[in-house]
């Protein structure tokens, strides 16, 4: 078995020795602040499936660890010599570099190969890896938010008499807030359970870092319209913040590494640059306004830990079986017609590898197996846009099996019928963006249920959009 993923270890935890204590019946333990705090860092750890033994996999780990976090943060002291009505509130804010700067050690994270210690970031089975991928158009929002409320917190105590960075601790731990829980909302993802996962992309080394090398720009550029009474515009318009979370998005789902990561702004930015101009700007000024705000924010994705601290998110999240990705609707549009359709047939180049192997037919026109696969996967070269699969399904005069398919492509699925007795013709419609292409039998039970697809016409074969070309 491969150790990809999995040779980083630290304590182990027992389910089963665990489920022998009480989980009904209330402790009152007092603790202090910093007690609270100092057990709060050892709990992402707890959160990970990976550090249990015994799990039981339908036990919702993320949301156990949550409501004892909630429980760290928001003590109720009320014991000793405290007062009954005291209530000893640690605002998550303040434990910020607790919970992300722990004493347990953290995974080493090759530049080229972010995946060797972070089970998650790598992932090998199908439906992994269309989660990864749509994760990864999640967690590349959330940076993107952290990044403009860093410097807009910047602006703000600049124009409030302070030094945006002696005072960088006051503004870092409330960056990407508002921003954070506006895409776990979109996201379907609690705030409980989401800010244990989402925390560690607020790393706030890496932001001061960022910052203290683009500061004058920052201060200067102002995109939130912070005025002379300095009042608080609540964050980037949120066309701007997309556009650049997707531009980031579409360049690490192609090739994540390091690399990729600092460099993913290099050009020009053309939703940005058509949201100035729907502002009023002639496009020489959009397009150097686009230019100024890319390498500003290059500078906060050259820091190598926010690097660190966006892989181990990603890998943390889609390693957690109860939290649900969405569709990257924002970043990718299926219906571009400026984006050419093409036709594949089996043996294109696109198309990088079809699994299982076929022990009948294998051309560029017919695909078959003597036995009804329990998947067959289709895998292209990078993402695309599957808009259509039109073939003929050969199944024999006297055998009715298949009866419907489940296809699947990213993680988005539909079911269809597969037809009647004989050879029928297919034309399923998509319009999904993945790098794979998946076909589930719903019904294939029978000893005499072969699986043969051709593309006996010019114009069968898997219709795509390659809508973000490497």
């Amino acid at each position: 078995m491969s150790q990809r993923g999995k040779r980083w270890k630290s304590v182990k935890l027992d389910f089963n020795t665990l489920s022998t204590y009480d989980d009904e019946e209330y402790c009152h333990i007092c603790l202090t602040p910093r007690q609270a705090a100092a057990l709060l860092g050892y709990m992402r750890g707890m959160s990970w499936v990976t550090r249990w033994e015994n799990l039981p996999v339908d036990f919702d780990l993320s949301a156990w660890v949550a409501d004892i976090e909630d429980r760290l943060i928001n003590m109720s002291c009320s014991c000793g010599n405290s007062s009954a009505n005291t209530a000893c509130l640690c605002r998550i804010e303040n434990l910020l570099n607790i919970m992300i700067s722990t004493d347990y050690p953290s995974p080493v994270i090759p530049p080229n190969d972010p995946g060797a210690n972070v089970p998650g970031v790598d992932p090998t089975l199908p439906a992994e890896i269309a989660k990864r991928d749509a994760i990864l158009c999640e967690v590349s929002q959330i940076i993107m938010s952290t990044i403009f409320d860093n410097m807009r917190q910047a602006v703000l105590a600049q124009c409030n008499g302070d030094n945006p960075l002696e005072e960088f601790g006051e503004f870092a731990q409330s960056a990407g807030s508002t921003s954070m829980n506006f895409y776990l909302a979109a996201a379907g993802i609690s705030v409980a359970i989401g800010s244990a996962a989402f925390l560690p992309v607020l790393g706030a080394a890496a932001l001061a870092t960022g910052l203290f090398a683009s500061a004058g720009a920052v201060l200067s550029w102002n995109p939130f319209g912070i005025g002379e009474q300095c009042a608080d515009p609540g964050g980037v318009p949120e066309e701007i913040l997309i556009a650049y979370s997707c531009q980031l998005y579409k360049e690490l789902i192609i090739t994540y590494n390091f690399e990729t990561f600092r460099n993913a702004l290099n050009t020009a930015n053309s939703a940005a640059i058509a949201y100035y101009q729907g502002q009023g700007m002639t496009v020489g000024d959009a397009t150097l306004l686009d230019e100024d705000q890319r390498n500003v924010i290059s500078n906060y994705l050259a820091q190598g830990n926010l690097f660190q601290l966006f892989t181990i998110t990603l890998g943390d999240i889609v390693e957690d079986p109860y939290i649900e990705p969405s569709e990257c609707s924002n970043c990718i549009d299926c219906s571009d017609s400026s984006f050419p359709l093409q036709t594949l047939k089996f043996d294109d180049p696109m198309i990088i590898s079809i699994t299982p192997p076929r022990d009948l037919e294998d051309t560029s026109t017919q695909l078959g197996w003597s036995v009804f696969p329990d998947e067959v996967v289709f895998t292209f070269a990078r993402p695309v846009c599957v808009n259509n699969f039109k073939f003929v399904l050969v199944r024999g005069a006297t055998v009715s099996l298949p009866k419907n398919f489940i296809w699947f492509v990213g993680i988005s699925s539909k079911n269809s019928s597969a037809g009647g007795f004989g050879d029928n013709s297919e034309n399923e419609g998509f319009g999904f963006y993945g790098r794979e292409l998946r076909l589930s039998a719903g019904d294939a039970g029978s000893a005499a249920a072969t699986l043969r697809l051709q593309l006996p016409n010019a114009s069968d074969g898997i219709v795509i959009r390659d809508v973000n070309p490497s």
